[in-house]
């Protein structure tokens, strides 16, 4: 069903991440590479992208260059072709999302639920729509993201933090995962060692990579987020629309509560709960939907762990299926803000379910802690 979903029409961004991988191809093809400073921060996506559109080049069809004016929305063969082999690689991360969540499920239950959570997973509407027919490009990074939680759980540290880093080069919302999963590592210099050195050997040779194609200084990579404009609106940098966005504000929050109240060092919810909080604080101006990728995994993972998150989780997904571009049913221009609202508003309340109940148990921890020392005073 999925591969059929595939063949459709291009638009959002997909077009955009054709052109990435048109421009690397033919740089690569005549000999050299092309300097960073064209394609940016789509480089990394873009190079695995490359191969979905050296094979199109080989098809016996018409080869028009990439571009947003003449390909949006077009039902010609050759869009139609080359839409369908840019999303090859999704469809790919998206099976192996869905293999890494099983297996996270089944070692941790010791149960035959990692299949059922494959399920949730892969049947899900909000990901058949944003990753198999919108083309996001964001669940390849996401599925590298969640191999690193996926590796941290085995105690394979080094990998995990190499797995986190390559994850963030490719697609920046990982890195901000980073202060959370250092918690795992209270009171255990051996495994933070292997962790940091596993995470710092990409973004080191990333750098040197940059710096190899032209780029002298470090100025043109201290300036990206001035030259990405949605970057700048997303984590709040700029008050576009009059619209005050609180990102690091809330993440700050988020990290102080976790730090303060949270007992568990598990690396599964200290990823969710990151993830979302940075989705839910960037996200309540406006923004695209297939954003969420990044968090579908892991709520995925954690309500199959906790079943009391059942219909926080499938309120969660029923609005985020009620959006203008998921919905199947056209609805009014009105129902915009109203749809986007209930979206946030489920997101908010998930996030605040989740600390919540690792306050209760903070509060019951302390309690118990309490009566002890009660208890032996009283015997003394």
């Amino acid at each position: 069903m999925k591969f059929l979903l595939m063949f459709t029409p291009p638009y959002g961004d997909l077009i955009n991440w054709g052109s990435v991988a048109e421009i690397l191809f033919n740089a690569i093809s005549s000999g050299h590479y092309a300097q960073v400073t064209v394609p940016g921060v789509y480089t990394g996506l873009g190079f695995l992208l490359v191969p979905s559109y050296w094979l199109w080049t080989k098809l016996p069809i018409p080869h028009p260059p990439v571009n947003q004016s003449h390909m949006l929305f077009s039902t010609s063969m050759p869009v139609l072709l080359l839409s369908f082999l840019l999303k090859i690689p999704i469809l790919f991360a998206d099976i192996g999302t869905g293999v890494l969540i099983s297996n996270l499920v089944s070692r941790a239950t010791g149960s035959s639920k990692g299949r059922v959570a494959f399920l949730v997973w892969y049947l899900n509407p909000f990901n058949i729509y944003w990753i198999n027919v919108f083309g996001g490009m964001d669940i390849i990074p996401t599925c590298i993201f969640m191999a690193a939680v996926a590796l941290a759980t085995k105690d394979k540290w080094l990998d995990s933090g190499l797995s986190l880093a390559v994850a963030g080069i490719l697609r920046i919302f990982s890195l901000f995962t980073f202060p959370f999963l250092l918690l795992v590592f209270r009171n255990k210099l051996n495994r933070s060692a292997r962790f940091l050195i596993g995470f710092m050997l990409p973004l080191a040779l990333g750098i040197g990579f940059v710096l190899s194609t032209g780029v002298v200084t470090f100025t043109w990579i201290v300036g990206v987020p001035s030259r990405q404009f949605w970057l700048m609106d997303f984590f709040g940098y700029s008050l576009t629309n009059n619209n005050v966005k609180l990102t690091f504000v809330v993440l700050a929050l988020q990290f102080f509560v976790t730090c303060r109240y949270w007992k568990s060092a598990e690396i599964i919810p200290l990823a969710t709960v990151s993830v979302l909080a940075l989705l839910t604080a960037a996200q309540a101006y406006g923004g695209s939907g297939h954003h969420f990728i990044w968090a579908s995994p892991l709520l995925t993972t954690s309500v199959m762990l906790n079943q009391n998150e059942k219909w926080t989780f499938i309120l969660t997904f029923m609005t985020a299926c009620l959006g203008p571009f998921i919905s199947p049913v056209p609805l009014p221009a009105y129902t915009d803000t109203l749809t986007w609202g209930a979206f946030y508003a489920a997101k908010t309340v998930y996030l605040l379910r989740i600390n919540l109940n690792q306050i209760q148990l903070f509060a019951f921890n302390k309690m118990k802690a309490l009566d002890l020392q009660v208890a032996t005073n009283d015997i003394r």
